[in-house]
């Protein structure tokens, strides 16, 4: 009987420990996310399964700590608890265990909530959030079993544990302690503490700035529903920018999570050969947009062409020969037809679209990349979640 009921603590503790580091990931993301310094999330499947894009939804935090912190936090605790009362480091590994159930199971309950905002409000997924879920529920039954449950009036047996033994309650309350101070350490390495007043102050300029005209169907769109949008992005970027790359999972993240936002990303490659910004160049930039223009144009792929690019970003890089970058990107995978490509890849409609494009940009008043403007007027630091949520809101609540 004993090893059976170690054996499930330990199952518990196993759980809530995969927990921790399935957590960690989602935070560290979610961080990155927020302030333009991710890459796209293993997690991210395709547009209905899309970890980043919960992230960047209004459910991804509480008190302003991400869902995320909220979740590594209790559960290192119950582990610590888990762990006491499998080692038997206590002199009362009955309360112990008591205080374990009830962590455990708010942990538990907790993630039952999650799951019905997930499935409830909203139409993206993250299938890490929901592996975190199930682990939690795995350490509610081991914790359950191995603790041989409540038993008769559970609270009364709590408050009567919480009274015997005043250490617990210290304890449990170090869940929000540890959240807080691990959220206030991550955001001052990161160089961005008082993000409320940097994006209010990045949203009063974009509302004070003059407003100018785009054709919002030209360039790449997303937009996950047919609504008219409240809120156009759009997007001038260059293929072989660094900072464009950091931009583009929060961008994508943002509009999959708000099906009243609109992106549109537009050609603005850093070569004079098809941008009239001017300046020399060797065609590569100006290729990689000829190939997302014609992959939209004949398989309704850019966007994936616009992932590929930016996912192998050093790989571009070291490509100085256009014919070599069109071969290599016929390789890469549901590669084209390759004739097809290569001949519209070459066509002079190709070429005058993209600097068309480029053409909107110089007209702006763009001159680097990212630059982004929000219903046609220029939001700095557009690429920050925190900047995009403040706008979006004074959209809503004007």
């Amino acid at each position: 009987m004993e090893n059976t009921r170690k054996r499930l603590l330990l199952m518990s503790l196993v759980a809530t420990l995969a927990a921790v580091c399935i957590h960690l990931y989602l935070a560290r993301q979610h961080y990155g996310l927020k302030y333009g310094m991710a890459t796209n999330s293993v997690c991210n499947i395709n547009a209905t399964l899309n970890c980043d894009a919960v992230a960047a939804s209004s459910y991804s935090h509480f008190l302003t700590i991400p869902m995320a912190v909220w979740g590594m936090s209790a559960n290192l605790v119950l582990a610590f608890f888990l762990l006491i009362t499998l080692l038997g480091w206590s002199d009362d590994t009955t309360s112990t265990g008591r205080m374990t159930l009830w962590l455990a199971t708010l942990i538990a309950l907790a993630s039952v909530g999650m799951a019905a905002i997930s499935f409830g409000l909203m139409s993206v997924y993250c299938v890490f959030c929901m592996a975190a879920y199930v682990l939690s529920l795995l350490g509610w039954l081991g914790a359950w079993k191995g603790t041989e449950g409540y038993g008769n009036k559970p609270l009364a047996v709590l408050f009567q544990t919480l009274n015997e033994q005043r250490w617990l309650i210290f304890a449990g309350l170090s869940v929000p302690l540890i959240a807080y101070l691990g959220h206030v350490v991550t955001e001052k390495n990161m160089g961005v503490r008082d993000t409320d007043r940097f994006a209010t102050e990045f949203v009063v300029q974009w509302q004070a700035s003059p407003e100018k005209k785009f054709d919002p169907n030209l360039g790449l769109v997303l937009q996950t529903s047919g609504k008219e949008p409240k809120m156009t992005i759009i997007e001038f970027a260059d293929f072989l920018c660094p900072h464009c790359q950091h931009a583009y999972p929060a961008l994508h993240a943002f509009t999959q999570a708000h099906p009243d936002v609109k992106l549109v990303y537009k050609f603005f490659p850093l070569d004079g050969t098809c941008n009239p910004i001017g300046g020399q160049g060797n065609g590569i930039r100006c290729t990689l947009a000829y190939i997302a223009h014609c992959e939209e144009k004949l398989r309704q792929k850019g966007w994936e062409a616009h992932h590929y690019f930016y996912d192998h970003i050093e790989e571009m890089m070291a490509i100085t020969d256009n014919g070599e970058l069109v071969d290599q990107y016929c390789k890469s995978p549901n590669a084209p037809d390759c004739t097809a490509l290569k001949a519209c890849v070459e066509s002079t409609e190709t070429k005058d679209a993209v600097r068309a494009l480029a053409q909107e940009g110089v007209t702006a008043g763009v001159e680097a990349t990212p630059s982004i403007f929000v219903n046609g007027k220029l939001l700095s630091r557009g690429q920050l979640l925190p900047v995009l949520e403040k706008a979006y809101q004074s959209l809503l609540h004007p």
